[in-house]
């Protein structure tokens, strides 16, 4: 098991190496699509519209449906790839998506923030980011984008402004970050 996400209609979504489970109302549904059982699944995100959004990293199976984003809407299947995105073959390790509805992914060559019409890259090339493996998403207090890269902890505030921290300008005892979460008060756990 790769990832899991329980949505708000409490249905929970398991991500593999083989592809994606459903287990609902006490059912188990395993989901067939070719795209799928040749897929790692490592991420999954749900929008407000109930659409699951799925993010594939590179597979020992094969690399033929890696770094790919997926969106199913209870019906129909949309792959995002390097043929209708700038999605390139990368591994998408996170996605979160913000309460505009805009999915920002984590990807080895950076940040992509897709807004169902255009996709644009934020990267160290471009951008304060310290460095492009992006491993971790998670938003926090005051609406800011938290990035746990393999350089450091950025938050990405809503300014646009960046700030990074790592071991030689906090606490943190690692540059590699690979998780994030916040507690009811706030806390940051990393």
């Amino acid at each position: 098991i790769s990832a899991i996400k329980m949505d708000d209609m409490e249905r929970l979504w398991v991500g593999t190496e083989a592809g994606l489970i459903l287990f609902e109302n006490n059912e188990i549904k395993t989901f067939t699509e070719p795209f799928l059982s040749h897929s790692f699944i490592s991420t999954i995100a749900v929008d407000k519209e109930f659409n699951i959004w799925l993010g594939t990293k590179k597979s020992i199976i094969t690399d033929l449906y890696s770094g790919i984003l997926i969106k199913y809407d209870g019906e129909n299947w949309t792959i995002f790839d390097s043929t209708n995105s700038i999605l390139t073959g990368y591994s998408i390790n996170d996605i979160v998506i913000d309460n505009r509805g805009q999915k920002w992914i984590g990807t080895d060559s950076g940040l992509v923030l897709y807004d169902d019409e255009s996709w644009s890259i934020i990267n160290s090339k471009n951008s304060k980011l310290p460095g492009d493996m992006i491993n971790t998403l998670e938003y926090g207090p005051g609406k800011n984008l938290w990035i746990g890269t393999n350089d450091g902890l950025v938050r990405y505030e809503n300014n646009h402004t960046m700030s990074t921290f790592n071991v030689q300008n906090s606490c943190l005892l690692s540059n590699s970050i690979t998780a994030i979460a916040f507690g009811e008060n706030y806390d940051m756990y990393i």
